[in-house]
């Protein structure tokens, strides 16, 4: 049998947080605390590691409970949801930003408390499914040496990965743009690639080159780049080091020019 989901609440007025605590009980939910301070709610959540937390924004202490959340999403993968009899503008731009979970505005039912647990507890799986998928395919990334990259078409920003920057010699700590990508590919093949790479992006086609990086300081490189569009402004794609078989390539076109010549 499931053991009933455990929720921490964080609310300074003892009156509602009993009858909090009563309401989510009859839901069928498990209400082990009642926290009344920033600090005592950052402290409950590292001992009872709950699976929820349904903050009240204006609690005591130093910290209001939007600061509480945000020091609780650095340090803990536990979903909150804000409880407030507030709305103002600013305080909900505040509580945006620490991507909350939800915020339901007192005086609110048990249907619509009991409906935004849920979806809460619906989007904190989705969101472990993607990264464990994320994680899985940056394992595979991995042990195949590869890099990804993203490319916005109107601010011409690249995303790479920590692989990609050191297959092409960018530091991990820079921004990278399309215009510093092309000056690293050798001069002899700027041009044509930078062609290439403009009918990929006006045209909405299918990008799939080699060429070779100069890195500062750096031996060339050969890398090969495949890339599409995911939407009419972001282009992703795969990185790979293809210096190895170029070389090859190269020894083997020499031997056989000289075979010939013999």
């Amino acid at each position: 049998m499931n053991q009933p989901a455990r929720i921490l609440v964080v609310e300074d007025e003892s009156i509602v947080a009993f009858n909090l605590q009563q309401r989510l009980s009859m839901l069928g939910y498990d209400v082990p605390a009642i926290a009344v301070s920033g600090q005592e709610s950052i402290d409950l959540v590292s001992q009872m590691r709950p699976d929820l937390v349904l903050m009240d924004i204006h609690i005591q202490g130093d910290m209001d409970g939007i600061e509480v959340a945000a020091k609780l999403r650095e340090t803990h993968a536990v979903p909150v949801i804000y409880l407030t009899a507030y709305s103002e503008d600013s305080t909900l731009e505040r509580a945006r930003r620490t991507r909350p979970y939800g915020y339901l505005l007192k005086p609110f039912s048990e249907r619509e408390l009991h409906a935004t647990i849920q979806m809460a507890f619906e989007r904190q799986r989705l969101e472990n499914e993607l990264n464990d998928s994320r994680r899985l395919l940056q394992q595979a990334l991995d042990a195949a040496s590869l890099g990804v990259m993203e490319l916005d078409k109107n601010t011409t920003t690249i995303t790479p990965s920590p692989r990609t920057a050191d297959l092409i010699g960018w530091p991990h700590d820079q921004p990278l743009t399309l215009p510093d990508l092309l000056a690293r590919v050798d001069a002899t093949e700027r041009d044509a690639i930078a062609a290439k790479l403009h009918h990929c992006l006006k045209d909405l086609r299918h990008f799939s080159e080699e060429f070779r990086v100069l890195a500062e300081g750096g031996t060339p490189r050969w890398i090969k780049i495949d890339a599409g569009h995911v939407s009419d402004h972001r282009v992703t794609g795969v990185v790979q080091d293809v210096s190895e078989r170029k070389q090859s390539e190269l020894r083997l076109k020499t031997l056989n020019e000289s075979l010939e010549h013999l």
